[in-house]
């Protein structure tokens, strides 16, 4: 067991070891893209100390052009550690104290208020307190007998709004691959960021087969896949996405995204419908770009990412719904997950995941972050009973965690609950 101990925190030391490279590489890598973008930017020879302030600094010049912004991080960055990114503010819905978040009813009350305000003239907002709501709402706006264009989005994973619609006789298309091989094959996503990674290139020719698209390797699927996207993308009525990060100040919708689809799905079609949950919300742009740039850069995965920023405009029309489904009445201690920026580096790290796969955390959060994402948007009972006792505690989800949440203690908090209930 000492032995064991030991190996592991020489694993978590050259981790951080590798934070501390490749946190300079990112900054160097962002800064590129800002000047890009006609940004200056002065960078001290600290890079951790730059990155804290890196965003305060330089957000009176981006701001003006934020709507245009277009971040390529075109190299792979392996960590940022999101203390260094200042992601670390009282600001009402969000309130950290190190890494710790507190949130309350009336707060949430409040931010949503102020972003309503802020929409209300140009689009049109509604609130659901839980996934039934919504998907009413949503199908309401949308109808029957539309064609719907899809961006990845867990929240509307999280609401099942896909099968909601297609019962009301809508076509509705997933717009990322991964997520469209999963829709086609009537899988669960294996991954929050990878959804398809359990499928082989075979696997995945014989399922597009199913609509039609031939392929003989993975280049050849990809681009008949964009042919038939295309087709939908012009003729669709409504594109619907989720939000990473939503600015009250100006009424932002900031996404994060590496195959360009989003942004299609959110400006090709006349009706754009925005689902906004409410860990989402900031206070600014400032805060808004600052969490979107570790959400954007921390999994470390190729295909780049990408950065769009969404609101209201002329020649479409847009609804947004800010959805609750749980996050401020969440019990104390499990408000720590609304934290979760949903990179997946826990489902990675985690050696139960490992084994058992997206089987294992709950119905559409699976893994370490699956455990408490349920428990709050489904239901603790629902979502803890045996499967909290896979978890083996060992405490690498935390580390890996650029929130530095507490998974364990959210296990631990679990399993007393279910044991007092049984």
């Amino acid at each position: 067991m000492a032995k064991l101990d030991e190996n592991i925190q020489k694993e978590v030391e050259e981790k951080r070891k590798e934070v501390e490279s490749d946190l300079e590489r990112f900054l160097s890598m962002l800064i590129e893209a800002l000047h890009r973008n006609s940004v200056n930017v002065v960078v001290s020879k600290n890079p951790i100390d730059e990155a804290n302030k890196f965003c305060d600094d330089n957000f009176g010049s981006i701001e003006n052009n934020l709507d245009n912004l277009h971040l390529d991080f075109s190299t792979k960055p392996e960590c940022v550690v999101s203390h260094a990114l200042s992601v670390v503010a009282d600001t009402g819905v969000v309130f950290f104290s190190g890494t710790k978040l507190k949130i309350t009813s009336a707060l949430a009350d409040h931010w949503v208020d102020k972003a309503i305000k802020k929409l209300e003239k140009d689009a049109e907002v509604y609130t659901a307190e839980n996934a039934k709501k919504a998907n009413q709402i949503i199908g309401e706006i949308v109808g029957e007998g539309k064609i719907v264009v899809k961006a990845k989005s867990m929240v509307s994973e999280e609401i099942h709004l896909r099968e909601y619609l297609q019962k009301l006789g809508n076509e509705v298309w997933e717009t990322d691959l991964g997520e469209l091989i999963i829709q086609v094959a009537n899988q669960r996503p294996m991954h929050v960021l990878a959804p398809a990674i359990l499928f082989s290139e075979k696997d995945v020719i014989e399922i597009l087969r199913k609509m039609e698209i031939e392929g003989r390797n993975a280049e050849e699927l990809a681009r008949n896949v964009r042919e038939f996207l295309r087709e939908k993308f012009k003729n669709a009525h409504f594109g619907i996405s989720g939000c990473n990060a939503f600015s009250v100040e100006n009424a932002r919708i900031f996404l994060v995204e590496n195959e360009g689809n989003i942004r299609l799905a959110t400006s090709l079609p006349r009706h754009y419908v925005a689902i906004v949950s409410i860990d989402k919300l900031l206070p600014d742009d400032n805060f808004a770009l600052k969490s979107i740039i570790v959400q954007s850069a921390f999994l470390g995965t190729f295909p780049p990412s990408y950065i769009n920023v969404n609101r209201p405009r002329n020649g479409q029309k847009m609804y947004v719904v800010f959805l609750d489904n749980g996050r401020s009445e969440a019990p104390e201690k499990l408000k720590e997950q609304l934290a979760c920026i949903k990179c997946g580096r826990c489902q990675l790290e985690c050696p139960v995941y490992q084994i058992v796969g997206n089987i294992w955390g709950g119905e559409t959060y699976t893994g370490p972050m699956g455990i408490g994402w349920s428990a709050i948007t489904s239901s603790i009972e629902s979502s803890i009973e045996e499967e909290v006792y896979l978890c083996c505690l060992c405490g690498r989800c935390t580390e890996i965690c650029p929130m530095k949440i507490d998974i364990p203690a959210i296990v631990r908090y679990l399993r007393r609950n279910y044991v007092k209930n049984s």
